[in-house]
């Protein structure tokens, strides 16, 4: 899969990763996003959640989590 700089630097640091615009599955990973946050959430931290922006509600999300941890 070709990636931008920011995204291979970004994967390259993280435990795990979700890509919300992947077209694998029609675009499985963005629906799963707007159906159940916990989804995209739920992953060994760091986290990637790249293009994150296309499911508006992941921002309240994560920063809520962050929050939490915090």
């Amino acid at each position: 899969m070709g990636r931008g700089g920011k995204t291979w630097n970004s994967s390259y640091h993280c435990n795990s990763e979700v890509y919300i615009e992947n077209p694998n599955g029609n675009f499985r990973n963005k629906r799963l996003a707007e159906m159940s946050l916990s989804i995209v959430l739920d992953g060994d931290n760091p986290r990637l959640i790249d293009e994150w922006q296309e499911v508006t509600s992941l921002w309240n999300a994560v920063r809520y989590r962050v929050d939490l941890t915090s």
